[in-house]
């Protein structure tokens, strides 16, 4: 339900699978640059995962796929939107489940395993999310230092 007293309004859509928050005032224009306050409640989290995003030309924030978020929250001086999330916890838990933190060394690799049988064989947003972060705040997505390598043969089992 939209609140006629807002300028601004928050919409959430899911486009190809990943989710995207709107910005857009009455008329459907588009709220530029605007810094939003976005919190994540994940099924294998006791606290909110917490950022501050901006958004692009077309007023969107680019959220993703989302696997195993249960409630998104937008917020800034204009909007102030929960949205529940269907609940996704019986196939989030058939996947991997991996520790919640990790310390490294600079330079060291880190190396998880993945289940190749879906035919991934080159990291993607949709499956992978690599994220380094200080006080649940993300200070940098590091997506771009993913890869996914075959280690042994795919009939052994070992990926």
């Amino acid at each position: 339900m939209v609140n006629n007293s807002r300028v601004c309004e928050a919409y959430l859509k899911r486009e190809k699978g990943l989710y995207n928050a709107y910005l857009l005032g009455r008329n459907g224009e588009p709220f530029v640059k605007d810094e939003v306050y976005v919190e994540l409640d994940h099924l294998m989290r006791k606290s909110t995962i917490s950022t501050t995003l901006i958004t692009n030309k077309d007023g969107c924030i680019h959220l993703g796929k989302l696997s195993g978020v249960k409630a998104i929250k937008v917020s800034n001086s204009k909007v102030n939107t929960r949205w529940t999330l269907p609940c996704q916890e019986t196939k989030f838990n058939a996947q991997y489940v991996h520790p919640r933190s990790l310390t490294l060394l600079e330079g060291e690799d880190l190396v998880l395993p993945i289940s190749l049988a879906a035919g991934f064989t080159k990291p993607t947003r949709e499956i992978v999310t690599l994220i380094r972060s200080l006080n649940n705040s993300v200070i940098e997505d590091c997506f771009s230092k993913v890869k996914i390598e075959l280690v042994g043969d795919a009939e052994s089992g070992y990926h």
